[in-house]
């Protein structure tokens, strides 16, 4: 019996966000009080700590003293890990589940220096096999299990293209629905173009997948949403975007039979960090060195440093801290 359970939920989105100091805070109260994690941060995005090591060594004394089962998913850097987890060690008992990219966190983490190491195991995620990517795969681009009459050959292609990457299959799936043979037989050639592997695949294919959006609008609106919105209401960023005379109702439609984004409960919006990160990549594509060039600035530090400069050409999107609580445009 753990003494606390809790999902730390995209952790290096969330402090694309926030502080590293807000997540500690909520950690706590979800250590110490018990309380439902996703809750609770949503109620203290605004909470700012000044003392750092003082967050980090309360946390150390309750991991060492409590049996806990947390899983932080998608962690994104030893910095992350170090202040999350700290080095006095954990409860016997306790759980820790870690997700990343990064397969060497975990053993150059300040937990590993200790004198007893923690128990652990690494597993690498495998991606789906060939039946199962080709199920995966129709299911979003025919509601069906199995490929529609005359899309065999170019279903079976596009799955092994894939790599069993089920993003990618989601994705791809989802923008060829009620596409022709000829236009599926053109996708695929604009994959194959570069030998791609592994996440780089998945990558060309979302790019692909979002060139094929046959609306300027719902384009505009997937890069105001990745930038501002992900975790946000949904119909408060509705509020907020009509406001900028942005088409929503229907777009935000058109994004989710695409694929692009989804609901979690509560009615918040959800992006894929992949895909997140690819709509923001498309922003800074617009000026690499000069960010006040840029249709919108989501990180605080870039916003203050434009508008100080007072640099800003043409129409400028931008919130004033990380997480669009304020939101501005600027003519």
């Amino acid at each position: 019996m753990f003494s606390c359970c809790t999902l730390i939920n995209s952790t290096k989105a969330a402090l694309s966000k926030v502080s590293i100091q807000d997540v500690k805070n909520v950690i706590m109260d979800c250590l110490i009080y018990k309380s439902n994690f996703t809750e609770t941060f949503q109620k203290k995005l605004d909470l700012r700590v000044n003392d750092a090591n003082e967050y980090t060594s309360k946390i150390e004394d309750v991991l060492s003293r409590k049996k806990v089962f947390i899983v932080f998913d998608d962690i994104g850097s030893l910095v992350q890990l170090n202040a999350l987890l700290g080095k006095k060690g954990l409860h016997p008992g306790s759980k820790i589940i870690i997700t990343t990219k990064d397969t060497s966190l975990t053993e150059r983490c300040d937990l590993f220096k200790t004198q007893v190491h923690p128990k652990h195991t690494e597993v690498l995620l495998n991606g789906l096999d060939e039946y199962e990517s080709l199920k995966f795969l129709c299911m979003h681009a025919f509601q069906s299990h199995t490929p529609k009459e005359g899309y065999k050959d170019v279903s079976i292609e596009l799955a092994k293209y894939c790599d069993g990457h089920p993003l990618a299959l989601e994705v791809l799936g989802g923008s060829l629905h009620k596409r022709d043979v000829a236009y599926w037989e053109e996708r695929i050639k604009g994959l194959k173009k570069e030998p791609l592997s592994g996440i780089d695949k998945v990558k060309k294919a979302l790019k692909l997948s979002f060139d094929s959006l046959s609306s300027v609008s719902d384009k505009e609106l997937f890069k105001h949403i990745a930038c501002f919105f992900v975790g946000e209401d949904r119909d408060l960023t509705e509020t907020i975007l009509k406001t900028c005379d942005i088409n929503t109702t229907s777009g935000i439609t058109n994004l989710m039979e695409k694929c692009f984004l989804c609901f979690r409960r509560n009615n918040k919006l959800s992006m894929h960090s992949l895909i997140q990160e690819m709509g923001r990549d498309l922003v800074r594509q617009e000026s690499l060195n000069k960010p006040w060039e840029r249709s919108r600035l989501w990180c605080h530090e870039e916003t203050f440093d434009v508008l100080k400069r007072k640099k800003v050409i043409g129409q400028l999107y931008f919130s004033s801290n990380a997480c669009s609580k304020y939101y501005y445009c600027l003519c």
